[in-house]
C-alpha cells in the first residue's frame, strides 16, 4: 500500500507530457505539507491571507480532486479568524490610534487578508461548496470591508480608533496616509467581484471606490503609493500597483475608457518591472497576472513568457517558490528577504506566502475560478435578481 501511494504521488508530480517534475504541482504539494503547520504570529495577518490564497490555489488545482480535507482545513481556519476579528473590532481599545501603526496589541492590517478571504468564500459559493455558509461569510466580510472604507473611497490597513487621526500628509513627510493603493487594490477587487454575485451588491461603496481610482490615477497612467503622491509618475514601483489598479478598475465594473487604456499601455510598456514592488513584489506579480489575463490573449501571453520562467527558475528543491524581484528599482522590498533575521516563524510564513501567490500564477492558465469572470465593463453595479 505504501509503495502504491508513493507511485501515485510521483505520477501526480509529472506533467502531462515529458519527464521533468511539474513546478506548479510541486508547489501545490509543498503547500499541502507546509500550510497546515503554520502558526499564528502576533502583529501580522499574513497567515490568513496566505491560507485564503492557498484555498484559491487548491480550487484552481482541481477543487476537491485530492479530497475535501485540504479545503475544509482552510475554510475552518478562516472562519475562526473572521470570528475573532469581528469580536476584536467591536472593542475601541483594540484599534490603533493612527494609520500605519504596527502593534501586536492592536488590530492592524486586516483589510487585505479579509479581501482574499472574500474571494475564497465567494468562489466556494459559486461552486456550491457549503454554499449557504459561504454566502453568509462573504456578507460578513463585505460588511467589515465597507466599514473600513475611508472618506476618499479607498482603504488603508484597517480602521483606527474613533477620534484618533494620523497627521496629514505622506509617511515620512508628516504622517502615514489613510489609504494605500496596495490595500485598496485588494479590497476593491473583492468588493467588485463578490458584489457581482447575486445577493452581495454594495452599490454606494463601489461607486465611492470608482471615484477613488479616477482621482488616484496619475497623468502618465500609473498609480502611486497613495493618491496624495501627485509627482511620483516616474517611480518604477508604480508598475505593480498599476496592475492591481487595472484589475480593480475591471472588478468594479468601470468602463474601459481612455483612462483605462492609457493605464493598460503604461503597464504593458513597463511589464518587466511588475515584480519590482514596494511592500510585496509577489502580490504585484499576482495582480499582474490577473490584469494581463483580463486585458486579453496577447497581454496574457506576454506576461507568461516574461514572468513564468523566472518563477520556475526560483523554485527551491523542496518545491517552495521564492520572490523573483531583482531589487533594481528604488524602494523595492523583496518578499524573500526577511527583516526578522531568519526567525523561523516569520521565515515559514514568508515562504508560504510567496509560494501561494506564485503557485496561483502558474495555475491560472490551467484551472478556472468562476468569480474572476463575474464582472463585465459597464455592467450594473449590483446584479439584478432573477
Amino acid at each position: 500500500m505504501m509503495m502504491r501511494a508513493s507511485l501515485l504521488l510521483a505520477l501526480l508530480l509529472l506533467p502531462a507530457a515529458g519527464g521533468e517534475p511539474d513546478p506548479a504541482r510541486r508547489a501545490v504539494s509543498w503547500l499541502e505539507r507546509e500550510v497546515p503547520k503554520l502558526v499564528d504570529s502576533e502583529g501580522t495577518p499574513r497567515k490568513p491571507f496566505t491560507c485564503a490564497v492557498t484555498g484559491l490555489v487548491y480550487l484552481l488545482d482541481g477543487g476537491t480532486r485530492t479530497g475535501p480535507d485540504r479545503l475544509r482545513g482552510i475554510r475552518e481556519y478562516l472562519l475562526r479568524w473572521i470570528d475573532a476579528l469581528e469580536k476584536r473590532l467591536k472593542d475601541p481599545d483594540a484599534l490603533p490610534d493612527a494609520h500605519g501603526v504596527a502593534d501586536s496589541r492592536k488590530v492592524c492590517q486586516y483589510t487585505w487578508p479579509l479581501a482574499a478571504s472574500a474571494l475564497f468564500f465567494g468562489e466556494l459559493e459559486l461552486r456550491g461548496i457549503e454554499a449557504r455558509q459561504a454566502h453568509a461569510t462573504v456578507e460578513r466580510i463585505l460588511d467589515l470591508l465597507v466599514d473600513a472604507q475611508e472618506s476618499n473611497g479607498g482603504w488603508g490597513h484597517g480602521r483606527i480608533r474613533k477620534g484618533a487621526a494620523a497627521p496629514a500628509g505622506f509617511a515620512g513627510l508628516g504622517g502615514y496616509p489613510s489609504t494605500l493603493l496596495a490595500s485598496s487594490n485588494c479590497v476593491a477587487v473583492a468588493l467588485g467581484l463578490c458584489g457581482a454575485i447575486e445577493g452581495h451588491g454594495r452599490a454606494e461603496p463601489i461607486q465611492r471606490a470608482r471615484e477613488y481610482y479616477r482621482a488616484a490615477r496619475l497623468p502618465n497612467g500609473s498609480f502611486p503609493y497613495d493618491p496624495s503622491q501627485r509627482q511620483s509618475g516616474f517611480s518604477e514601483t508604480n508598475v505593480g500597483r498599476t496592475a492591481g489598479a487595472l484589475f480593480a478598475w475591471h472588478a468594479l465594473g468601470m468602463e474601459r475608457d481612455d483612462a483605462f487604456k492609457g493605464s493598460a499601455r503604461y503597464l504593458m510598456e513597463n511589464l518587466r518591472l511588475v515584480a519590482e514592488g514596494h511592500g510585496s513584489p509577489c502580490l504585484n506579480v499576482f495582480m499582474g497576472a490577473l490584469a494581463c489575463r483580463m486585458l486579453g490573449a496577447e497581454e496574457w501571453k506576454r506576461f507568461k513568457a516574461m514572468h513564468e520562467p523566472r518563477i520556475v527558475a526560483a523554485q527551491e528543491e523542496d518545491g517552495a517558490l521564492s520572490c523573483v524581484c531583482e531589487g533594481k528599482a528604488f524602494g523595492v522590498t523583496c518578499d524573500s528577504k526577511s527583516p526578522f533575521g531568519g526567525i523561523a516563524v516569520f521565515a515559514d510564513q514568508q515562504a508560504a506566502y510567496t509560494t501561494a501567490l506564485h503557485a496561483f500564477v502558474l495555475l491560472l492558465d490551467r484551472g478556472e475560478l468562476k468569480i474572476l469572470d463575474r464582472r463585465r465593463p459597464g455592467a450594473p453595479i449590483t446584479p439584478k435578481r432573477k
